[in-house]
């Protein structure tokens, strides 16, 4: 698959998607996603969200690459962990 120019990520024919797609729980084998987008801003996130949302592709979000149920069969990971950390 063909990611779009706007995104920041990982398609499956990608080097580095393996790593990228595993999860926390290792006793399942993760699924494979359409593409990763490792979004940078809530601008990023939108835009992401906007774009699978269009396509009709189911969304999954983490926050890090090791989270329980961090991948989602045939969409979207939108991954905040090369962002910022927030101050409150």
């Amino acid at each position: 698959m063909e990611i779009p120019e706007t995104i920041t990520g990982l398609a499956p024919d990608d080097s580095g998607y393996n790593e990228a797609r595993l999860d926390f729980n290792t006793r399942f084998p993760p699924a494979p996603s359409r593409y990763i987008d490792f979004c940078r801003s809530h601008h990023d996130v939108s835009r992401a969200i906007r774009l699978s949302r269009g396509h009709g592709y189911p969304l999954r979000g983490r926050s890090g690459s090791y989270e329980d149920h961090s991948v989602v069969d045939g969409g979207v990971v939108i991954d905040v962990s090369p962002s910022a950390p927030a101050n409150f």
